[in-house]
């Protein structure tokens, strides 16, 4: 299973950017929102609801 961590460690940018940014909870700014998508996609991650 691939964490958040998994994700920002991949995008360069911390957790709570990838959180921020899956959750829509923050502004993130285009290029990294863009750098973090680019990290799901090549990790194929899957949020899970819970």
């Amino acid at each position: 299973m691939v964490s958040y961590r998994d994700i920002a460690k991949l995008a360069g940018v911390s957790r709570t950017t990838v959180s921020h940014a899956i959750n829509k909870t923050r502004y993130v700014a285009p290029g990294t929102l863009k750098k973090v998508e680019e990290a799901i996609e090549e990790s194929k991650f899957q949020k899970i609801y819970q």
